[in-house]
This record gives structure tokens, C-alpha cells and sequence, in this order.
């Protein structure tokens, strides 16, 4: 699937403003309701939670840029901040998460840069009531990590975005699937041609079935299942490809639980396609794990 960026973006930077100046923080609304500026967001920044620092790193870990806020640090200071390769770098070398940084690196998480260094600069500029001054707790700015996971987890929820009218982002994508999703016709004639030569064609992705499905309608047409022999999503990539997958014991491409689908923490769901792939008894929505076997 193919968004159209400059509408994409803009929608989950809104989205993420609105819940989290609904949720309690509308001390920072004049700045969150500041244009987005596409020019400042890109992917790969490192938000360090403790001094509230965007961090640019290189491919040895080292600062090569740093923001507070909006606000770019000088040379001297960044130096003086980060003399040698940043300190979490192991961490993030090695795919490991760490409550001191978060890492964009998404087109669906990377707008929350902009709104990271809005926070800051409100708390820096004085307006939270709990932090005047803007002075950061002993944990520096982690006090305002939860209610970042909280305006991703409202904007991004799959089965209340869809069917409420609380303004998340796929609430707006519902209502206009052409301003976000490309239709990819000469992509369709390409997997139609290769599954009339009879190439098995497997879709995994991610994302939770609702959004998926209505991507891809979008963007393949409403029967885009025909144009594969399995659609697998939120497999948990990629621990799915090595053994791993969404439940965190399967053998990969083999053995995926589908349990929950919709509601539960584990969501896969698998559709059946063609009569020479077969299901274990009970199908996708089945409560026990099912076993693929593709031919």
C-alpha cells in the first residue's frame, strides 16, 4: 500500500494534538495547534526522554544533531552534551527498547516529532501548570511519555476508529480513502499475472485487520484477497520470519494464532482463498491456534 504523505502525516499530527489536548494536557494547545511543518519531521530521530532532546544520530551513534523543543542546539552545546557516542546506542543498535528514548522511524509514527518538540517547547515556555518555570521532574520530561502512548493508542485504535465519531485517523480515512491511499491498478494486473502462473502469493503485514482490509480495498479493489493464496495480518513482523510471529512461539509461516482477532492482544486472522490451502478445524475466527500448510 502507498499513501499519499502529504496527507497522511498532517492527519495523524492532528489526531495525535486533539487526544492529547483532550486527554489532559490543553495547557499545550496553542502550540499543538500550531500548521504541521512536514519540513521539520523525518524518520530516524531519537527522542531522549530524560533531557527531552531530539537526537540526529550517525551510523556509529554518534550526535550530529540535537534539538530542544524546536529549538536546534549549537554546535558547542550538542558537544557539550553528547562528547562521544550517545549512551543508549547499544541499546538501539540492537533493536532494544529502553525507557529513557523512543525512536520514529515510520511514516504513522514519525509526526509525533513535531508533536514531542511542541511539548517541550510549552514546557519550556511556561504554560504546564504541574511544571512552571518549565522545569522537568527528577525523570526529566517522562512524565509526559504516557500520555504520548496514550494519543497513539486513541488515534490508532482499529475498532472504535472506525465506527466513532471521536475524530481519530481512521474515522478521516473512512471518510476519504482516495486523500491517503494510492490505487495501484498496474500493481494488481502484476499480482494477477503471477498468480495465474501459479506463484503462491502470501500478504503479511502488521496491521490490525480493519485497516488493512480497508487499505487494501483502497488501493487493490474490493476482491484483493483473490489475488493471493494467504493474508496474515498483525503477524508480527519481523519475529514472524524467524521463528517467533505474533505469539511469540510459532514456526514461521506455519503456525499463527488467531485468537482475538478483534479484540484481543494477539490479532491474526487468516483468509482462506483457495481450496488447496488448508485451515485446522475451526477456521480464522477459531478461539484455538490454527495451522497453515500453504501448498
Amino acid at each position: 500500500v502507498r499513501y499519499r504523505l502529504d496527507k497522511l502525516m498532517p492527519s495523524i499530527y492532528n489526531g495525535l494534538a486533539k487526544a492529547l489536548v483532550g486527554g489532559g494536557l490543553d495547557w499545550a494547545a496553542p502550540w499543538l495547534s500550531k500548521p504541521y511543518d512536514g519540513d521539520w519531521v523525518q524518520r530516524g530521530l531519537v527522542f531522549e526522554i530524560s533531557s527531552g532532546h531530539l537526537l540526529k544520530l550517525d551510523e556509529f551513534g554518534n550526535v550530529t544533531r540535537a534539538s530542544h523543543g524546536t529549538r536546534m542546539l549549537t554546535d558547542d552545546e550538542c558537544a557539550e552534551a553528547y562528547p562521544g557516542k550517545w549512551a543508549r546506542f547499544a541499546d538501539l543498535d540492537a533493536r532494544r527498547r529502553h525507557p529513557d528514548f523512543a525512536v520514529f522511524i515510520t511514516w504513522f509514527d514519525v509526526p509525533a516529532v513535531l508533536v514531542l518538540a511542541r511539548l517541550v517547547d510549552a514546557v519550556v515556555e511556561g504554560a504546564c501548570p504541574a511544571h512552571p518555570g518549565g522545569a522537568a521532574d527528577a525523570e526529566g520530561f517522562a512524565w509526559l511519555w504516557p500520555s504520548m502512548v496514550s494519543a497513539f493508542d486513541h488515534i490508532f485504535d482499529n475498532i472504535d476508529g472506525f465506527r466513532s465519531s471521536r475524530g481519530s485517523f481512521f474515522e478521516g480515512l473512512a471518510a476519504a480513502p482516495q486523500e491517503v491511499v494510492v490505487p495501484r491498478p498496474r500493481l494488481r494486473r502484476a499480482l494477477e499475472r503471477l498468480r495465474a502462473r501459479g506463484v503462491l502469493q502470501v500478504l503479511a503485514t502488521n496491521s490490525h485487520f480493519r485497516f488493512a482490509d480497508f487499505c487494501l480495498r483502497a488501493s487493490l479493489g474490493d476482491d484483493y484477497a483473490s489475488l493471493f493464496h494467504l493474508v496474515v495480518v498483525n503477524c508480527g513482523k519481523g519475529r514472524w520470519f524467524t521463528g517467533g510471529g505474533a505469539n511469540d512461539g510459532g514456526t514461521p509461516f506455519q503456525s499463527m494464532c488467531s485468537a482475538g482477532w478483534e479484540t484481543g492482544p494477539v490479532a491474526t486472522r487468516l483468509r482462506l482463498v483457495q481450496d488447496d490451502v488448508a485451515l485446522a478445524p475451526g477456521g480464522a475466527g477459531a478461539s484455538t491456534d490454527a495451522t497453515v500448510a500453504p501448498a
